[in-house]
């Protein structure tokens, strides 16, 4: 039952529970001053760059501080910084020491929850509110007396307790998938860098006698292929200095590129800047479709990237470059090298690294190049091409999981502290971590192969009353519980969901790759492991590591039912899930309801008491639908 609200009063908080009271920050927290002195000695040092933002997270860094600047602290003191706000810098001190003055030091009262305070400090809401009253453009600071005078909301002792414990709890789950994920994504770089390096030294057709380079960007090419320099092969034609005044009536008003533009990434679609050209400057400095960018200087210095449109004219400013191919081919060969060169740090070797790093035009051209044919170019660029791109969409679906659990994070930590959520004492016992996301990410790019591997697993965990309705509906809740998208469609049949790609599974499993037998006998389809089967754990592991113990936990639920047990659990999770995927309210009942009368006529075979039961014993299992994947579709006669 839903607990009485109120208005709070506070615009950043918004409604709270009727019992929970607001107070200013002030007067539940001293806000300590003390100066570091130095008969204190040495101390633990905190600054604004030792705190991960929005993690609370402390880490060390080699930057030098001021101890007599600082101030003192102690522990189960929290800091909060006050210059750029928006960066969330907020520190609970496990230990005494001494901080940058940038930092309040907050001290709460006893009767203050440390941990709920924390959370409620690091919220989106406060910190939000605190960040729109900055003062200051290219350093925006908080004002110590605003901070203290912030509103904050107050629940009663014991559940300040319990919102604290939960959140730290949920928040470190979420920080260890987030962990995983950062690792995937850098492991995903990593790999890319390496094939980049391998194919544009090595070529792609195949063994064939090699050579030491004698250069230390890379170590053997093929024997065949001669080192040049790149100036021989392209033309280098360097930018424009800046003009903000029209020199004649000839010079007119054009876009151009510069070194923020250009990225091994691509080139950025954002709106250009303009300056002023003449008819011959416009001549020389226009870029063509297919010339390959290349920065000049700053700390982007050698990044680059081809032009892919060529319809809008467009200019070059001196901090870019243009390479140009001098007789025939295309420069994408040339755009991967040259990232071979700079991520092993070619730049700061053939550039001054004192001051501003400059790629010159002279130094451009005085790149090593491995003359292979246009013909084997094409055949590298191609290759990298396709490789480049499915690697950098793995890397994409990582990083929209990163955005969507940090975003997640943060108004999980917001609705608890401000009352929007209640704390179950279920949830007090046990809560397993909800991947709040559709699609889960697997690093797999064919999703059936995916799929097929999951279902070795399933049947590898169950060999005892398995039969194809169970696998069926195993895979269906297995896939919808955690948000994995095998791009099926269940189709609301008798025996509960089905999708047809559970046939296509089936043959991946036997026929292409022998690692279970299926027979059909008139008790129906039974699966039994092959010598081989083992073979498909290598891919398990490598797609599905991060999901083990959810996994490991719907297979354990459905691992001593029988077919109808299966159906009915399988059944009311796809109607429930449906009616949170509608968005729409309901109650038990309901669910109920809409497996009686919309999923299929026999399923009326079973009475709705057992139904109702069934969802009472899924809440028990934590087995409750979350509203991923898609909803079921109603057969049509």
């Amino acid at each position: 039952m839903a607990r009485e609200m109120k208005d709070s009063g506070v615009k950043w908080i918004g409604q709270i529970p009727a019992d929970w009271s607001v107070e200013k920050l002030k007067f539940i927290a001293s806000f300590c001053q003390e100066k570091y002195r130095e008969d204190l000695g040495a101390l633990v040092y905190v600054g604004l760059e030792n705190i991960v933002s929005w993690n609370g997270k402390l880490i060390e860094t080699e930057s030098e501080y001021d101890r007599g600047q600082s101030i003192l602290f102690s522990q189960n003191d929290i800091l909060w910084g006050k210059l750029r706000p928006y960066l969330a810098k907020v520190f609970h001190c496990q230990e005494s020491g001494c901080c940058s003055g940038e930092f309040c030091v907050i001290r709460p009262q006893l009767s203050i929850d440390i941990r709920f305070l924390w959370n409620t400090l690091i919220s989106v809401g406060f910190v939000s509110a605190v960040d729109q009253s900055t003062y200051g453009t290219k350093m925006p600071r908080a004002n110590a007396d605003f901070i203290k005078n912030m509103l904050i909301p107050i629940p009663p002792g014991p559940e300040q307790k319990n919102i604290g414990a939960f959140l730290d709890r949920k928040c470190k789950e979420i920080d260890a998938v987030l962990e995983k994920t950062r690792t995937s994504i850098e492991e995903y770089k990593k790999l890319k860098q390496a094939i980049i390096t391998q194919v544009v030294t090595k070529g792609v057709r195949g063994d064939r006698p090699m050579k030491e380079s004698g250069i230390d960007w890379a170590d053997v090419i093929p024997e065949e292929i001669k080192i040049s320099r790149l100036g021989l092969h392209y033309d280098i034609i360097l930018g424009k200095m800046l003009c903000s005044a029209q020199v004649d009536d000839s010079y007119t008003l054009e876009p151009y590129y510069c070194a923020a533009d250009v990225h091994f990434e691509g080139i950025s679609d954002s709106e250009r800047k303009m300056m002023w050209f003449s008819p011959a400057e416009k001549e020389l400095y226009l870029v063509q479709r297919n010339d390959l960018l290349v920065v000049e200087g700053g700390a982007g210095a050698g990044s680059c990237a081809v032009v892919t449109d060529g319809e809008t004219p467009t200019y070059i400013q001196n901090s870019i470059m243009i390479v140009r191919a001098k007789h025939s081919g295309d420069c994408r060969y040339v755009r991967y090298w040259l990232e071979c060169l700079v991520r092993q740090g070619y730049i700061d070797v053939v550039c001054n690294k004192a001051t501003i790093p400059h790629f010159t035009k002279d130094k451009l051209a005085a790149v090593p190049y491995f003359v292979f044919s246009e013909q084997e170019r094409n055949e590298i660029a191609d290759y990298l091409d396709e490789q480049c791109r499915n690697i950098n969409s793995q890397v994409e679906k990582e990083e929209c999981l990163l955005h969507e659990l940090e975003s997640y994070k943060k108004s999980l930590i917001y609705e608890y502290v401000t009352g929007k959520k209640e704390v179950q004492q279920k949830q007090q016992v046990k809560e397993m971590v909800v991947y709040p996301f559709f699609p889960a990410v697997f690093q797999a790019t064919n999703p059936r192969f995916a799929q097929a591997i999951l279902m070795s697993k399933v049947l590898d965990s169950c060999k005892v009353k398995m039969g194809r309705v169970k696998l069926e509906k195993m895979m269906f809740v297995l896939e919808n519980s955690i948000g994995f998208d095998f791009d099926t469609e269940y189709v609301r049949e008798a025996a509960g969901p089905l999708d047809k790609s559970i046939y296509e599974c089936e043959k991946i499993i036997s026929r292409k790759n022998k690692w279970f037998t299926i027979r059909e006998s008139k008790y129906g389809i039974s699966y039994k492991p092959t010598s081989e089967h083992s073979k498909y754990k290598k891919y398990y592991t490598q797609y599905f590591s991060d999901y083990e113990d959810a996994i490991n936990k719907v297979i354990s639920i459905f691992h001593d039912f029988d077919a109808d047990q299966a159906e009915v659990i399988a059944t009311v999770y796809g109607a429930w899930n449906d009616c949170i995927i509608d968005k729409q309210s309901y109650t038990d009942n309901d669910i109920v309801d809409e497996v009686l009368n919309h999923w299929h006529p026999k399923k009326r075979r079973f009475p709705k008491d057992m139904w109702l039961r069934a969802i009472q014993r899924m809440r028990e299992l934590d087995l409750v639908p979350h509203g991923y994947g898609r909803h079921t579709v109603i057969k049509q006669n």
